[in-house]
This record gives structure tokens, C-alpha cells and sequence, in this order.
């Protein structure tokens, strides 16, 4: 299900910058931002726990990697790549129900704003 926070044609209507920022499907139909630069660097980032999935610089190999037991659906880990693990790492230390890494690399992110920085 996408909504316009996660809809990557609403997302691209207002956020897409040509040449650096656009929005796409990616695994498992979770949207996911591909940021580019004019030399030729590429990264993905989820929406989906603000996973950064990929990254290769220009004229060479990715760097990063995803695991293929990686499920991309919502309240599952992307497994690999960059996760933001937070409020804790590992377990819980207390509550052995909660998510291993914390909460916020499986719940969906918003975008608030995209683009080239003001100088």
C-alpha cells in the first residue's frame, strides 16, 4: 500500500531534483530514493528503516552489499548495506521481543526535504 509519503510519482512531483534526487520502487515494492551526482556516483536509500542499500562511486564497483535473505517488506530488517540501528545495538537489553538494532530500521521514514544544500 503507498500513500503520498510513500509514493515515488508523488514523491518525485515533490521532491525529484534532475540529475540528483528521484524516487523509485526498489525491492519488494518499497520506495526508495536514488541520489546521484553529476561525476557519476550512485546510492540508494530505502524509506523503509532510512536504509542505505547501495553505493558506487563513479567509474568503479559497488561498495556496499545487501544480503539476499533480506525479506524488503515492511517490519522486516534490510539486511546489509547501512542501517541506522537505534535506540540500541543488538538485543534489547531487557525485553527480548524487541527488535534486534531497535526500532527505527524497520518503520517507514518520510522525506522532508531533497536536493543540492543552500550555500
Amino acid at each position: 500500500m503507498t500513500d503520498a509519503a510513500t509514493d515515488p510519482a508523488a514523491l518525485n512531483e515533490r521532491f525529484a531534483h534532475a540529475g540528483l534526487v528521484r524516487f523509485e520502487p526498489g525491492e519488494g515494492g518499497l520506495t526508495r530514493a536514488v541520489l546521484s551526482r553529476p561525476r557519476g556516483d550512485v546510492a540508494h536509500v530505502y524509506l523503509h528503516g532510512a536504509h542505505v542499500s547501495h553505493y558506487q562511486p563513479a567509474d568503479a564497483e559497488p561498495v556496499l552489499f545487501v544480503s539476499a535473505a533480506s525479506r524488503f517488506e515492511p517490519g522486516q530488517p534490510i539486511r546489509g548495506g547501512v542501517p541506522v540501528c537505534f535506540p540500541w545495538f543488538g538485543p534489547h537489553p531487557e525485553d527480548a521481543d524487541q527488535p534486534p538494532h531497535g526500532f527505527a530500521r524497520i518503520l517507514p521514514w518520510q522525506v522532508q526535504d531533497a536536493g543540492p544544500a543552500e550555500a
